[in-house]
């Protein structure tokens, strides 16, 4: 499992989670279900997904 600390969550939303563009969304979708902070990266993976520099709101 992979171990990110509490202190970085913001510094992580502020850049859209621009370092996971590398991964395969099958890795993304269980790093959401591992955290369960989807309400915390929905606007950032949103916009990385669909490659648009509009944020997308979501609610859950």
């Amino acid at each position: 499992m992979l171990n990110i600390p509490i202190k970085l969550w913001n510094g992580l939303n502020m850049i859209n989670l621009k370092m996971l563009n590398i991964w395969q969304r099958e890795g993304l979708e269980l790093f959401l279900k591992q955290f369960g902070k989807m309400d915390l990266l929905i606007s950032g993976i949103m916009k990385m997904i669909n490659g648009k520099e509009k944020l997308k709101q979501k609610s859950l």
